[in-house]
């Protein structure tokens, strides 16, 4: 579909449609969880639509607004390591709650888990030496974000390139092999 067709009027159809998931489609996934946990009870539920008809929003967008806020005020109280800490822990917590609870992709986020750990332990000691170089923490997030994200799904390619790998070839039973190869 074209651009000049997407924006004509009555067109059903949203850009959203048309491409995969970006970035923000895991943390818009949350908010969205998030918005009708908060429609649960009565007091939010009122409370969220009376902030979305006096500004004129719709209620996820004010969550979107009060998310944004409190990521604002983490960076300024507490810097930006908290932040890289918060991409690696909520949303992986988040989808593997979802995963043992729904038992899809259980064998995904365990995978993450693994890495997510060799990852920390490795940065463990390279933090007190490389913290220096310009855009370190950026860097780490860009990590944590890649290890995760469903469209690069790179926790299980490092898993499957390396750790898988040295596993099988520092195995010493025969029972061993056949578990790690299983995976």
């Amino acid at each position: 579909m074209a651009a000049s067709e997407l924006i004509r009027p009555g067109n059903k159809k949203s850009f959203a449609d048309e491409v995969e998931p970006n970035l923000l489609t895991p943390m818009n996934e949350m908010i969205l969880s998030l918005t009708k946990r908060i429609k649960m009870t009565d007091e939010g539920g009122k409370f969220l639509a009376k902030l979305a008809q006096g500004a004129d929003a719709q209620e996820e967008h004010i969550v979107w607004s009060f998310c944004g806020f409190a990521l604002l005020l983490i960076i300024f109280f507490y810097g930006f390591s908290l932040i890289t800490t918060l991409v690696a822990w909520v949303y992986p917590l988040y989808r593997s709650c979802q995963s043992v609870r729904e038992h899809e992709e259980q064998e995904k986020w365990l995978t993450y888990w693994i890495v997510y750990g060799l990852v920390s332990f490795l940065f463990y000691f390279l933090d007190w030496t490389i913290y220096f170089i310009p855009c370190y923490d950026v860097g780490k997030l860009a990590l944590y974000l890649y290890l995760w994200h469903p469209t690069t799904n790179g926790a299980v390619f490092a898993y499957n390139r390396y750790i898988k790998p040295t596993l099988e070839a520092n195995s010493t039973s025969t029972k061993e092999r056949k578990v790690i190869r299983r995976t």
